[in-house]
This record gives C-alpha cells, sequence and structure tokens, in this order.
C-alpha cells in the first residue's frame, strides 16, 4: 500500500499518570495508579512498541495518548509538536485501531473498505483510484481469499478473528493518518501476517507518519523492527530506549540473556519473574527506580544509525530479506513492489490532503447506500419488520371485524383509535430501540474516526428506512382501514381523505417513535436504560390521550401533558376524523320509523364526551409535527471432510483430514488464520459448526477416542473456544473460578477442597493479582483481554478433563505468560491428559516442547508428526539461520496472492504430505491413557481429581466413573447464588427490574394519573382504563426479560454444552430470582390501585387481584423465554413477542366489546390478559351502583346506573371459573417455555 507522507507530528509524554477516581472528600485515601510517571517521545517516521504483561496499563496509556476520554484522574502531560493534546486542533490526523474490534456484520471485506475509503479518503481522489486503494490494502494484507466473505458475528457465519483484525487495520490504513495508534495489532494473527503487518507499519513510519502500538508476543524478527521500546511493569515504566538498548540495559545489571533466546520474551519475563512472585513488586519498584536514574543517560547518548541499513528507513529491507530465502518470490515481491510506487505528483500531493472530507451529500449518499444493503441482508430485521405490521394488523382487523354502528360498535371504535395511537407506535419503539443500541456502536467508532457528521448519519439512516417504513405503514393503514370498516362514506374526495389522515397519522407516529429512539440512545447509549427511559415517558403520553382518563377529569398537574403528547395529538385527530359530524344507526334502540336521534349514537357527543373539541384538527397535526421535529484423551481423526454448500457454490473447510493426537502429548494445530482450525477442533469435540444461513453441510469420516466412536464426552473433555462472551460481566475472577468449581467438580470432593482447586487455577494462570477484579464488558471495564482468555481456560481446567481441547489459548497474551500457559498445558499433558490447541505465533522456545504439530493450511493437512523441521528439510525447504521452524512453516503455508510461486510450494507440500504422511502417522503410536496415567501433585483436592482405578477395559467405563454429578439442589442453589450476585452487582439491570414493573412502570403513572375514584359517569371509563392498565402486565414481564435474560442465556448455552447442568436448573434458578420482584411488583401495585385510587376493597379482592397480576407478569416473562430460545436474534426475538403480546392486549374484553369473529374469541382463551380482567372486572363492578347528575339525565348521558349492567355489557361472569384457569394457563406458559429451552440447541 502507497500511501504518501503527511504531516509530521513528534508526540511527547512528560510525567504522566492514570489514576482512578477517588473520593475526593477523603483527604487520607491513597491514591491507586493505573500507569505512574510516564516519560518519553516519539519522533517522526519512527514506531514505538509498548510492551508488558497483561494488565499493566499499556491500553490505558494508549487511550490517553489517542485523546480518549476515560472518566480517570490524569497527571503530567502528552504533547503533540509541543502543543497539549487537549487543545490539538487536527485531530483528524490521529487514528487509533483498538483491541475490540466493531465493524458491520453484514457487509463483505471489500464491501467494508469501500465504504470506509470512500467516507475517508479526501475526496478530491477520484472513485476508480479509491477503488484501487482499496484493491491494494486487501492484496497488501492477505485479505484477498475472504474479500467478498461476510464480516459476520454469532448470527451470520463470516471471517475469522485474525481476519476481522486484518479488516480493521486496513481501515485505519486507509485514512492516511499521521499519528497511528495501534492496541495490540497482531492478536489473533499467524506469524507470517504479523510480520507483514508491522512491516507495512514500519514502511508508513519510515514515510513520516508516528506510530505507537502495544504488543503482546513480538517474534525477533518483529522487535527488531521497532525503533524504539518502552517496557511497562504494573504501570511503572522500566525502560525505553531501542531494542540492542534493551537488552545491553538489562544485562549491565547482572541479567543474563539467553543464547537464541527471542529477546522480545526475555524483557517480559524480566518484567513479570513468575517464579519469584513473593518479590515481584519490590522488583519492579527497583526497575523502576533504576530506570528513573539511568534512563536520561540512555536516551541523550542514543542516535539512529540512518547509514547503518538504508534499506531499513524506507521499510522494505526486511520484507525483502523475508522472501530470500527463494528468489522468485523475492523478484515477484520487488515487481509488486515497483508498481505500487508508479503514482504521479499530483496523486501524491492529494493524499496529503487530510482535512478535505467527503462533502455532506457524498456522506450522505454513501451512508444511504451502506444502509440499505445491511437492511436486505439481515433477513430476520428485515422480514420481520414486515412480517410483524401484517400480522398485527391482520389480527386487530379480525378482532374489530367491519364494526357495526350499534353502541357496541362505537365503543369498539374508540377502542381501536386508541390502539393505533398507541399500541403499534410503542412497539416500533421498543424495535428501533433495540436496532439503534447495536447500530450505535459502530457510529461511537465511526465517529471516533471523524469519517461523517452527525448530520449526515441522521439523514442518511432516515432516508434508507423510509421506504421500509412508507411500505410498513400502507400496508398496516390499508389493512387496518378496510378489515375494520372504520369511515368510509360521502363523495370520492372525502374517502380520500378521511383515509388519507388515517395513514398520515400513522405515518408522523412511526417517526416520532424513530426520533424519540435516537433521542433515548443518544442519552444512554444501551439498550437496558434507553428501553426503561422510553417506556416510563410513553406511559406518560398514552395516558394522557383521554381514553382512559377523560379531560374533565384529569388531575390539573399534568393536564399540559396532553399538549405534548404524540398520543395524544393522534387520539384526537383519529377521533375528528371518525366520528366528527357523523351520526350512528344505532339498530334497535328506537321503534322502526322514529325520526329521533340517540345522543349516544351522535359522534359530536362521543368527541365531547372524552373532553376533546371539536374542529381542532389542524392545531393537533402541528403538535404531532411538533414532536417529529423535537425527538431528532487419544483422539483420531480418520478422513474427514467438511463441505458448506450454497447457492451452488461448495467451499471445503477440511479436505480428507487424517490425524491422530496422543494421550499424554501436548499437542498444537499450527496454521495461518483460516485455516479450519476452528473447525478441526471442534469436530474433534462433538461442538455444533456455524454455517451460514441457507446452507447445506456435508459432513463425512470419523472421530475415534481410543479406537471407540464415543459422542457424549461432556464429562471427560472441555473445549475452550476463541470468544469469551460466555463470561457473566459482574464476577470477579476469583467468583467465576469457584462458581465453575462448585458446578463442575463431582460430589465427593468438599467445599474446601473445591474452592482450594479454584485457587491453584487462579495461580496457575497468573490470575492472583485480578482474582477480585469483574470480569466487566462493553459497559464497565474490568479484566483485560489477556486476563479474559486466562479466565476461559481455567473454567475448562477446574475439573481436570481427561480431553482438553483449546482454540488460540496465547491469543491476546504476552509472550512471558503465553510460555507461562503453554508450560503448564504441558504440564497437564504429561499426567496422562490429551490437550490439544491451536496456536497462531508461538515463540521459538515453546515451540520445542509441544509433543506433537499438525499444519493445516486450506483445510489440508501438510504435516503431522513431531519433527517438523527435518520432515521440511527432507522435502527440500531448509529453514533459515535467522528464522525459526514455527514461523518458517506457516510462511510456507500460506498462498500469497501477489504471485504464483507461494501457491506452486503449497501444492508440493499438500503432494508431498500424501505421499510420506503415513510413515509420519505409525511413528507416533498412541498409548493407552491407562497405561500413563500419572500423579502429579501431593495436595487432596488434586489427588482425588486424579484417583482412578488401576485396570479400565475401555474408555466408555473411565467416562461413567467421571460423570459424578452433584446432586440437582446444590446445583439449583449455585445458580440462585450467581444470579443474585449478577443481577444486584449489575446496578442498571437491579433497578430496571424493580422500577420497571414496581414503581416507574406502574405505581408512578397510577399515582399520577388516576385520581380517587368516585362514582359518576366519567369515572366508569377511568375504571375500565385503570382495569385494562392493570391486566396487562405481560408486556412488563417481556420488557424485564429482553433486559435481563439474554446475557444469562449466553453463559447457559455454553455451559450446557458441557453438560455442567440442566436446562430445569437453569429456568429454575431464573424463575427464584425473577419470581420475587413479580411478588414485590404485584403487592406494589396493588396497594396503590386499592388503597390511593379507591378500587373496592375486600382481603379476597386484594389477594385475588395480586395473584392475578402477578401471574401476568410471570407469563410475559415465559412468552420473552421462548422467543429469545427460539429465535437467538434478539431483535427479530423483540418483533416477535411484541406482536404477540400487543395483540393479547386487546383480547381483555374491554377494547373490543362485541367481537364479531369467533376465531380470536377462541384465541383469547390461550391468554393469561382475559382472565385477569375479567376477575378484576368482576371484583370491581358486581353490585356497584353509579350516581348521574341532573345534567346528564336531562342531556341522555346516563348511560350506567349499576356495574352488573357494564359486566353484562362486556360479557364478563364466573370469577372462580377465570381464577383457576389463569394459574393453569400461567404453568403452561413456563412449561412451554423450558420445553423450548430444552429442545432448542
Amino acid at each position: 500500500m502507497n500511501l504518501s507522507s503527511s504531516s509530521s507530528f513528534e508526540l511527547c509524554v512528560k510525567d504522566l499518570s492514570i489514576l482512578t477516581n477517588t473520593n475526593l472528600k477523603d483527604t487520607n485515601q491513597k491514591k491507586k495508579y493505573i500507569i505512574n510517571d510516564i516519560n518519553f517521545s516519539i519522533k517522526p517516521g519512527s514506531i514505538v512498541a509498548i510492551m508488558g504483561a497483561s494488565g499493566c496499563g499499556k491500553t490505558t496509556l494508549l487511550h490517553s495518548l489517542a485523546g480518549i476520554n476515560l472518566n480517570l484522574q490524569k497527571e503530567g502531560e502528552i504533547e503533540i509538536n509541543g502543543t497539549e493534546l487537549s487543545k490539538f486542533k487536527q485531530k483528524s490526523l490521529i487514528s487509533y485501531l483498538r483491541q475490540d474490534i466493531i465493524m458491520i456484520p453484514y457487509l463483505t471485506v471489500r464491501e467494508t473498505l469501500l465504504f470506509a475509503a470512500k467516507l475517508r479518503l479526501n475526496s478530491n481522489i477520484p472513485a476508480a483510484k479509491k477503488l484501487e486503494i482499496v484493491e491494494e490494502t486487501i492484496l497488501e494484507l492477505g485479505l484477498s481469499s475472504c474479500a467478498n466473505s461476510f464480516i459476520g458475528n454469532e448470527w451470520r457465519s463470516g471471517i475469522s478473528g485474525g481476519e476481522k483484525r486484518r479488516v480493521a487495520l486496513a481501515i485505519q490504513l486507509l485514512q492516511n493518518p499521521s499519528i497511528l495508534f495501534c492496541d495490540e495489532p497482531t492478536t489473533g494473527l499467524d506469524s507470517f501476517t504479523s510480520l507483514a503487518l508491522i512491516q507495512t507499519l514500519v514502511a508508513l513510519a519510515k514515510k513520516g507518519k508516528t506510530i505507537c502500538i502495544s504488543i503482546h508476543q513480538p517474534s525477533s524478527t518483529i522487535f527488531e523492527l521497532f525503533d524504539e521500546i518502552l517496557l511497562l511493569s504494573k504501570g511503572e515504566q522500566i525502560f525505553f530506549g531501542t531494542p540492542d538498548q534493551s537488552v545491553k540495559h538489562f544485562t549491565n545489571l547482572n541479567i543474563s540473556f539467553p543464547s537464541e533466546a527471542n529477546p522480545a520474551d526475555w524483557l517480559l519475563d524480566i518484567s513479570t519473574d513468575n517464579i519469584q512472585e513473593e518479590n515481584l513488586i519490590d522488583r519492579n519498584l527497583n526497575f523502576s527506580k533504576i530506570w528513573k536514574n539511568e534512563g536520561l543517560k540512555i536516551n541523550s547518548t542514543s542516535e539512529i544509525d540512518e547509514d547503518n541499513d538504508s534499506t531499513l528507513l524506507n521499510g522494505e529491507g526486511l520484507l525483502e530479506n523475508y522472501f530470500a530465502f527463494d528468489g522468485i518470490l523475492k523478484d515477484n515481491f520487488l515487481a509488486n513492489k515497483a508498481e505500487k510506487t508508479n503514482l504521479t505528483i499530483e496523486e501524491e500531493e492529494n493524499y496529503s490532503k487530510n482535512n478535505n472530507r467527503a462533502s455532506l451529500i457524498y456522506q450522505i449518499s454513501t451512508l444511504t447506500g451502506r444502509s440499505v444493503k445491511i437492511m436486505f441482508r439481515d433477513p430476520l430485521m428485515f422480514f420481520g419488520s414486515v412480517f410483524e405490521v401484517i400480522f398485527f394488523s391482520v389480527c386487530v382487523g379480525l378482532i374489530f371485524f367491519q364494526m357495526p354502528e350499534d353502541l357496541a360498535g362505537i365503543y369498539s371504535r374508540k377502542s381501536i383509535l386508541y390502539l393505533i395511537s398507541s399500541l403499534q407506535p410503542y412497539l416500533f419503539l421498543i424495535y428501533m430501540i433495540y436496532k439503534l443500541s447495536e447500530e450505535i456502536k459502530v457510529f461511537d467508532r465511526e465517529r471516533e474516526d471523524n469519517m461523517y457528521t452527525v448530520l449526515a448519519y441522521f439523514v442518511s439512516s432516515f432516508i434508507a428506512n423510509f421506504p421500509l417504513q412508507l411500505l410498513t405503514c400502507l400496508l398496516y393503514s390499508l389493512i387496518l382501514y378496510f378489515m375494520t370498516g372504520l369511515r368510509f362514506e360521502g363523495d370520492l374526495m372525502q374517502k380520500i381523505w378521511n383515509l388519507g389522515v388515517f395513514t398520515a397519522v400513522n405515518g408522523a407516529l412511526q417517526l416520532i417513535s424513530t426520533s424519540f429512539a435516537y433521542f433515548t440512545i443518544a442519552i444512554f447509549r444501551d439498550f437496558t436504560t434507553a428501553s426503561l427511559f422510553a417506556n416510563f415517558f410513553y406511559t406518560f403520553f398514552a395516558l394522557s390521550s383521554g381514553f382512559f382518563v377523560p379531560y374533565q377529569i384529569m388531575p390539573f398537574f399534568l393536564s399540559w401533558i396532553k399538549d405534548v403528547s404524540q398520543v395524544s395529538f393522534a387520539y384526537r385527530i383519529l377521533m375528528s376524523n371518525e366520528f366528527e359530524n357523523r351520526i350512528f344507526e344505532c339498530p334497535g334502540l328506537l321503534p322502526e320509523g322514529s325520526t329521533q336521534t340517540i345522543p349516544q349514537c351522535i359522534g359530536n357527543t362521543s368527541i365531547l364526551q372524552n373532553g376533546f373539541n371539536l374542529n381542532e384538527n389542524f392545531k393537533n397535526f402541528i403538535g404531532l409535527l411538533g414532536n417529529f421535529i423535537f425527538f431528532t484423551i487419544t483422539t483420531e481423526l480418520k478422513d474427514v471432510t467438511i463441505k458448506i454448500e450454497k447457492k451452488g457454490f461448495t467451499k471445503t473447510i477440511l479436505d480428507n483430514v487424517s490425524v491422530s493426537f496422543p494421550a499424554g502429548k501436548l499437542s498444537v494445530i499450527l496454521g495461518p488464520s483460516g485455516a479450519g482450525k476452528s473447525t478441526l477442533l471442534k469436530v474433534l469435540t462433538n461442538q455444533p459448526l456455524n454455517i451460514p444461513n441457507l446452507s447445506k453441510l456435508t459432513k463425512t469420516g470419523e472421530t475415534y477416542f481410543n479406537d471407540e466412536i464415543i459422542n457424549d464426552l461432556s464429562s471427560v473433555c472441555s473445549y475452550v473456544c476463541q470468544d469469551d462472551s460466555h463470561l457473566i460481566p459482574s464476577l470477579t475472577a476469583r467468583e467465576t473460578l469457584r462458581f465453575a468449581a462448585f458446578l463442575r467438580l463431582p460430589k465427593n470432593l468438599t467445599k474446601e477442597e473445591k474452592i482450594l482447586r479454584a485457587e491453584e487455577i487462579l495461580s496457575l494462570l497468573d490470575l492472583n493479582d485480578c482474582a477480585n477484579v469483574r470480569v466487566g464488558s462493553d459497559i464497565v471495564k474490568g479484566l483485560s483481554g489477556g486476563e479474559k482468555r486466562r479466565l476461559s481456560i481455567g473454567i475448562q481446567m477446574i475439573n481436570d478433563p481427561l480431553i482438553l481441547v483449546i482454540d488460540e489459548p496465547t491469543s491476546g497474551l504476552d509472550s512471558s505468560t503465553a510460555k507461562n500457559l503453554m508450560m503448564q498445558l504441558k504440564v497437564i499433558a504429561e499426567t496422562g491428559r490429551t490437550v490439544i490447541c491451536s496456536i497462531h505465533q508461538p515463540r521459538p522456545d515453546v515451540f520445542h516442547h509441544f509433543d506433537k504439530v499438525l499444519l493445516l493450511s486450506y483445510g489440508r493437512v501438510l504435516f503431522s508428526g513431531s519433527n517438523l523441521n527435518s520432515y521440511l528439510h527432507g522435502i527440500g525447504f531448509s529453514i533459515p539461520s535467522d528464522n525459526n521452524t514455527a514461523d518458517y512453516a506457516l510462511s510456507l503455508s500460506i498462498i500469497d496472492h501477489r504471485n504464483e510461486e507461494s501457491t506452486l510450494i503449497f501444492q508440493k507440500l499438500v503432494s508431498k504430505w500424501k505421499e510420506l504422511g503415513v510413515h509420519f502417522e505409525k511413528a507416533l503410536v498412541p498409548d493407552s491413557i491407562t497405561n500413563i496415567e500419572q500423579e502429579k501433585n501431593s495436595n487432596e483436592s488434586h489427588r482425588k481429581l486424579q484417583q482412578q482405578p488401576k485396570q479400565l477395559n475401555s474408555l466408555i467405563e473411565r467416562i461413567k466413573l467421571q460423570q459424578q454429578k452433584i446432586n440437582f439442589f446444590n446445583v439449583l442453589s449455585i445458580l440462585i447464588k450467581r444470579s443474585w450476585i449478577n443481577l444486584k452487582r449489575q446496578k442498571n439491570l437491579f433497578f430496571a427490574r424493580v422500577f420497571q414493573i414496581a414503581v416507574l412502570g406502574h405505581c408512578v403513572v397510577l399515582l399520577t394519573f388516576f385520581q380517587k375514584l368516585q362514582f359518576g359517569q366519567p369515572f366508569i371509563q377511568s375504571r375500565i382504563g385503570l382495569l385494562q392498565h392493570l391486566s396487562c402486565g405481560v408486556i412488563a414481564g417481556m420488557v424485564n426479560c429482553i433486559i435481563s435474560f439474554p446475557q444469562l442465556l449466553n453463559s447457559f448455552k455454553f455451559e450446557r454444552t458441557e453438560k455442567v447442568y440442566t436446562s430445569t436448573a437453569f429456568l429454575l434458578s431464573y424463575s427464584f430470582i425473577e419470581i420475587p420482584f413479580e411478588i414485590l411488583a404485584s403487592l406494589a401495585l396493588n396497594s396503590v390501585a386499592f388503597f390511593y385510587i379507591g378500587l373496592r376493597f375486600s382481603p379476597l379482592n386484594f389477594l385475588l387481584a395480586t395473584i392475578s397480576i402477578f401471574c401476568s407478569y410471570n407469563a410475559g416473562e415465559s412468552i420473552g423465554i421462548a422467543c429469545f430460545a427460539i429465535f437467538g436474534h434478539v431483535g427479530f426475538s423483540i418483533q416477535v413477542t411484541s406482536a404477540f403480546l400487543s395483540i393479547s392486549t386487546m383480547l381483555t374484553g374491554f377494547l373490543s366489546v362485541d367481537n364479531s369473529l369467533l376465531l380470536f374469541d377462541k384465541i383469547s382463551y390461550l391468554t393469561p390478559i382475559r382472565y385477569v380482567a375479567r376477575i378484576l372486572a368482576i371484583n370491581e363492578f358486581t353490585d356497584l351502583e353509579f350516581t348521574c347528575t341532573k345534567r346528564e339525565i336531562a342531556e341522555s348521558t346516563c348511560f350506567f346506573n349499576n356495574g352488573n349492567v357494564i359486566l353484562e355489557l362486556y360479557k364478563m361472569d364466573n370469577l372462580w371459573f377465570n381464577f383457576w384457569v389463569l394459574i393453569l394457563v400461567t404453568f403452561l406458559y413456563r412449561l412451554i417455555a423450558f420445553v423450548v429451552l430444552t429442545l432448542k440447541k
């Protein structure tokens, strides 16, 4: 990639310290430093590497250097060309590649880079040149083979983790920054790709850029490429200087440098020194003090020898040397290099003008095109939106099908107009909040990079989604209008006008919901808090409509809400559109031929009855638009082949793989990104394979364990995946391991022995220093990436499995920790266990300890045996003296699409292994696990774990012996305790669950809107509104499920694959945490309804109402559990559950007075809402007397004198039948959730 040098900047750090936020009032509180007293400078044209163990402060330092606010206290100065960073004006010249990767999963690699190029690169660069730059970048970073593959996520199969990191780096390089910060850019990359990537950064640095990276495990070749090294230990600076000076500095301290050692690994060993752990802090402080005394001398005498190697200055000589082992490869590289330097002077000048960003119109058009692609490529979200609208409108249309012009039809018209004004916009609001909570992560990351303006994002999102919203609005409006028989009378223009007003109101409500969603997400950023906030305020808006609480009895201090509420404006417009100046026939109320008109049948009377004024449509439309403006074991594989077929295209993931992994040995799978390593490990452990939607998976071959085919390996085999999302964010590292020990270890161990085992794992994986630190999440900072990785491995090591399979165990770890971890895995293997792991970039002194190496590339076996060096030499590939076996083998296994010679080398490796491989496999005859099992540790817990009979006939008997699970009730108590800690520590989830139901969601609203109930005619409508509100607790239950359940579901799915516990235990533990909140909410809500608002009280009434509302909440959570388990996709699950529950709220019997279609009347028997509404109504209205004023009698508006008449109108009777059926339905809903959770894998 040939990007010209831009403006040069020097970065200078003076006495920089970062502290955790402390209590300012406590003067005696000791300051806690994350990094302390850091001093260094980076000159233009140089690349500096920040090195140190996990948790030493590398990421925090990079965040500070990049100007990212961490809400931490800062001392000292960061200057760019002498200007304080906070005052530096050209922030667009700074790029930062974060450790966590956030990209759009539904775009291909090429599309991702092309959209980034359009938005990042200078607007003067032609489109063709931008495309050329993208293709060069793809070629340089080895992304050609996956250029047309989707980025992917947990729901859509995509590229590998290493490929994602290369794409993320490519995006940053497109911007041609002057200052580039990279946090662990080589994490997840193989050695060949890592070297090529660092060489690219070096080449960029030599063109005037200032580059600073953090790195864990640089190879010796990569280490030599750095101009300077900043070495940290426990947040303290212990060295800064050139790589050569670093070795000299520490050897002068009488620390010997081993021969043939990697200097980077040696430095990290010095900074961590795990052998003398108890003296670690003192030693590091000594190194820090020594550096403060000696560092100035070193830096004052350091000079870069620019004449030493002229090729190093352009960053390309080392890359040429890397290919020196083959003349053809080198010639091909030089040819490519010559082609890429052929740029005109004008083009070079264009590249350097970074400030000339794309115009607003270009940003909008580009973002719109991208949004449209994303929308169509996420079928669950796209078709889910259309399906939800059609399903909802058809169901509502059937419930209110062709409403008659009698009194029942008039009441039904009022109900459906309210539902149209409030319910569908609410569902759309919740859906949009979730959708935006996912999109905002990409927006925040791209906004940090100054890719586009907020206005461009907002406008493009509106344009891209408008056609879909218009389509759904038209479908919704037309289906509802004609199915329900709303006003369609008069001449053609009048009919068009009425239908147009109805459609316009629906469209405006949809836009307002979208704007409200943007408003809440802009404030809170996460779905949990934003949905809580939106739900609370939307409830106020909905109750101010005048439907449940007529305006004439609405509390005076709330009357202003109706003048700002979109629901109120919409309801008034729709009421006027339907009722104004209309007289209904009301058949059967008057003798045939009578010319009298009953007041109840006059449309204007219905409008005035709610406290509305006539002829205010224009005012209401203006108010509606105003809302929109405001809310903007010995294991063997035989002939295993895996293929994925989609649309006639076949992709081979594994191609006829035959390999054995002996017990008592440490076996590693070596290969570049995308080689099929993760797939092979999943096949070994019977893990489910992720395949794209609408694809067919074909698998042939068998997996044998001690010559037996065994399907259930959960008790003897542990699998550690690359993803750490299963970790519960609110637990500490120590708690995580202890809970894992309680759940996984056999019942013959005592609690103390299990705790001891967890502590052993903490020490084994060097997690003692962070043992009491919470795991953390995207929102709350916790463990570092490397610490999370070790914790995931620790969970699987708890039960000392016979077979331990780890996918990339050293990913994200510094080289010292990686070495210690691999050595521990070696020790575990020597106890008779089968240890298999995939690995990208092993350090040379670790590679020699591998007992067996499987070299895999593009799904094919290139080597499987113990002596890779001899094998390569035997087939004509001699390892250069300046290279190591692992790196050299990886370089041979990669097909470099920039030249044909690499393809020929790959084909030679494949053919040679087919010819010679059988001889190498025979040399490694798998030993029986039984014969080589050993005692390793003397402590009691480890002794009991390893204690096995001396003679076993088969592995199956061993499996049966290991399957000594702890009893169900112990598992349940452990899960309950873990869930409670998780909920209690996540304040947003805890308060969301409490306030959503008990306070904000219901109690505060009821206290605010519903005054003391009296016995006049207006209070009949208030009672019905209150009972309808109390009956619909299923929606609140579903929202609470959205907030808390998906996170727990991830942990459950992970632990279920390990058969740690059953779905019964999981669901019961969830219910034990859920049910107390539901009971408290029901009691609080009924206390308000009975003792403040004034529902008719008796102990029996209060008890029945409390149980009924509890059942409603519980059923809502059951529905949410079932949908999340079925679909997995949170957004789609929200749409499905929202549509289902919204339809069910119409089946209470209060809204649809006389349902003409028996279908939905029958369906209503399956919903808890029907029974809750009837129980509450019978309790309240039975024998209740109402009064009428003289004016109401004179105007014939005294409709009801007795509550029994109301019950007869709504056809509600038989209290105890409804109560017992409600109990049964609630139980059935939870049973359905259990069945779905159990069956869905």
